[in-house]
């Protein structure tokens, strides 16, 4: 999707600026994509001749920036809307009448992308912290699950390394969308 930079005049896409704008927030609340001692470390094992798959978070970036843009021409809503839940009872509930594999990962990843944008993009003062802390947890379960329901239906290898680091960092995660949606005045 196209739009014009109103600083710059110029025409951009959405999938820039949003990947422009998780860097940028990154970077600023020093949440690097991947620190400087798994960097050594890394380069260490490969000296060695070790093979290794390190803990970067390039991919959660592109994920972030996908979310991001699919809220922006409202495929996220649309396509999703009869996977998402107003409790989290509900998710469980429905995951338990569906048939397959996938299905249940597509309940799960929805409502945990629903949770991650709520609690961080359109975080709201009015959730008590008994509430965040509730619905932290959920979101973390939530990607879980969906990460074990992907592997349970053979999907990609990629998606299930997304899916357990955001399970695993949900909170950072959240802070980091809370940043971008002050950036937009959204907060």
């Amino acid at each position: 999707m196209k739009f014009t930079d109103v600083v710059t005049k110029k025409d951009s896409n959405t999938d820039w600026f949003f990947v422009n704008s998780t860097l940028q927030t990154r970077i600023d609340l020093d949440f690097p994509s991947s620190s400087e001692s798994e960097i050594l470390e890394c380069k260490q094992m490969e000296e060695m001749g070790i093979g290794v798959n390190p803990y970067h978070e390039e991919d959660v970036n592109v994920y972030i920036m996908f979310l991001l843009n699919s809220l922006v021409d409202s495929k996220f809503y649309s396509e999703n809307g009869k996977f998402l839940q107003k409790k989290a009872y509900e998710v469980y509930e429905k995951s338990t009448k569906m048939n397959s594999n996938w299905e249940r990962a597509m309940l799960f990843r929805v409502n945990a992308d629903n949770l991650l944008l709520r609690l961080g993009l359109f975080k709201s003062e009015e959730d008590d912290i008994g509430n965040k802390n509730y619905l932290m947890s959920h979101g973390m379960n939530f990607y879980d699950e969906a990460r074990t329901n992907y592997h349970l239906g053979g999907k990609s290898h990629g998606l299930l390394e997304v899916m357990d680091k955001l399970s695993a960092d949900f909170h950072k995660f959240t802070i980091i969308t809370g940043d971008i949606g002050m950036r937009f005045g959204l907060v």
